[in-house]
């Protein structure tokens, strides 16, 4: 039986890709999942099954501009990283890290150094293969994240010029804060724990 050139390589890509679910299987894994506001839903970043299908299964709503670890859920996978107690962190894409390429690749590089893999579904590819370093994660990371980094950019560009523009016309005002200031006593009681 003669296999053609293309039978060959998905032949070689399915036993790959067994072999690293049989590696991954017992591995424990962090589902992270992200998205910028409140109005934003993350069905796209999530299966059926998929909270239970982890061993740790984080959600929150913040801006990719913020850096991973500065955020609640990513001091959360810094933590369990650093106790040992996650060996793949599982994400949708790349801009759900960061959207800074410097931020990203630091991430990327501080989870390597502690044997953690990162696993990018829209790209199907995981950063670890038994421990050593996938070397074709690392060019396309950093083109992605370059993508998402001047995708951010231009949108920033693109809402100051309608700012500008409606200024000109006298629609736009800068923002009121509907926030109330908190009074000393509440400031007190909130961070009673620090000051103590």
């Amino acid at each position: 039986h003669v296999r053609s050139r293309r039978q060959r390589q998905m032949c070689i890509r399915d036993r790959y890709i067994y072999v690293e679910l049989k590696i991954m299987r017992n591995m424990k894994t962090l589902r992270y999942v992200r998205v910028s506001s409140n109005s934003q839903k993350i069905d796209r970043q999530v299966e059926e099954g998929d909270r239970t299908k982890y061993d740790f299964f984080l959600e929150e709503k913040v801006s990719g501009k913020t850096e991973l670890f500065s955020r609640e859920k990513g001091s959360i996978i810094k933590e369990l990283v650093l106790e040992g107690k996650v060996d793949i962190v599982s994400i949708y894409s790349v801009d759900r890290i960061s959207r800074n390429l410097k931020d990203l690749l630091s991430v990327i590089d501080f989870f390597h150094d502690n044997g953690v893999a990162l696993q990018i579904d829209n790209l199907g590819i995981t950063s670890l293969i038994e421990g050593k370093v996938n070397p074709s994660i690392m060019i396309i990371v950093q083109m992605m994240g370059a993508f998402s980094q001047l995708e951010n950019e231009w949108r920033s560009e693109r809402q100051m010029s309608g700012i500008r523009k409606a200024q000109e016309k006298g629609v736009y005002r800068d923002r009121v804060h509907h926030r109330r200031r908190e009074t000393k006593m509440e400031f007190i009681n909130k961070h009673k724990k620090t000051i103590e």
